[in-house]
């Protein structure tokens, strides 16, 4: 090799070698911004999407409190008489009201009377507990077969209904079938492929745009149905955490799920999936331009290095009037 060749190769060595120490950094640098960019983009989705939920939560509870407190409730409730409220005051209502299924009332004995015409006992039900033993002011129940309409599942919303001097006459409920919730959560929607479903406290998938996973697919369980990384993802939904997590659905999609808890629905989530590539459609672009200033940066570094040496060598050769002696 010659004189020029050794002395190029001299220069480029650790040049050369700051360029592999510039891509082990860029790697670790594009990792993490992306793990700080996808865990933002959980808080941006899944609470966003969470809080339109829940707010609409917030309504259809505050729809059945105005009911609850009107006179002809509280009425039927002292006097043991339901007939007029359940034939002529509450059915205008319902026809007004398409969201919900029925209305009825319960005395404190578990006794029921609907607007379906149906008279029930709700004596050993959780949101009847809620409300009289509990104490709560209100509950929703986990997903049941309606009594009303055959093969179609519901939620129950019930509240308290006191008297004026406070005292626990009842509750006053209504149904809302699965399908409504589930319309609620698909107009929650990201990008193009983005979609909102919603589990409830037992890890259930209670709305989903896929009929089919309804009430079929718990996500404590979801391995056995060829689901990977959701079981890992449904234990956090459950413990009411916010975040997300990469999973492969049984079709072989892989998808991010980010999730919230909906503060209105004791142990609910909501949950945003979108396919990986419009993530990375999202992600990528903020990662290209963060590493290609950390190059700029890193070339600059290089460059300074490179004229250094160069002015190094430049003032060590010595003048052509040694050169002549040399």
């Amino acid at each position: 090799m010659s004189i020029r060749g050794k002395m190029l190769a001299f220069l480029l060595a650790p040049i050369a070698a700051l360029l592999c120490v510039a891509a082990v950094i860029g790697y670790f640098v594009a990792n993490s911004n992306f793990e700080k960019i996808v865990t933002n983009l959980s808080q941006e989705i899944g609470v966003k999407g969470s809080d339109i939920v829940d707010r609409w939560f917030e309504g259809i509870i505050k729809e059945v409190k105005i009911l609850a407190e009107t006179a002809e409730v509280r009425n039927a409730l002292l006097t043991g008489d339901w007939k007029s409220l359940m034939q002529e005051y509450l059915p205008p209502m319902l026809k007004t009201r398409p969201h919900f299924e029925t209305f009825f009332i319960a005395y404190p004995d578990g006794t029921a009377s609907t607007t379906a015409g149906a008279v029930i006992n709700i004596a050993n039900t959780q949101y009847f507990l809620d409300i009289f033993r509990n104490n709560k002011q209100y509950a929703l129940s986990d997903p049941e077969l309606s009594r009303v309409s055959q093969n179609v599942y519901v939620i129950v919303v019930s509240v308290p209904v006191r008297s004026f001097d406070g005292r626990l006459l009842g509750l006053f409920g209504a149904t809302l079938p699965l399908d409504t919730i589930r319309q609620i959560a698909s107009e929650v929607k990201f990008g193009q492929a983005g979609y909102g479903w919603i589990v409830d406290q037992s890890g259930l998938v209670i709305a989903h745009p896929n009929k089919d996973v309804v009430m079929n697919l718990n996500v404590l369980r979801s391995s056995a149905q060829g689901y990977k990384g959701l079981e890992e993802a449904g234990k956090k939904m459950l413990a009411g955490q916010t975040g997300y997590q990469k999973i492969t659905t049984k079709d072989g999609v892989v998808e991010y799920t980010f999730y919230a808890p909906i503060k209105a629905a004791e142990g609910w989530s909501f949950i945003v999936s979108i396919p990986e590539r419009e993530v990375l459609g999202l992600v990528i672009p903020v990662i290209t331009s963060i590493l290609i200033l950390w190059n700029n940066r890193s070339s600059c570094c290089q460059r300074n290095t490179f004229v250094q040496q160069q002015h190094d060598e430049t003032s060590s050769q010595p003048c052509n009037s040694c050169r002549a002696i040399w």
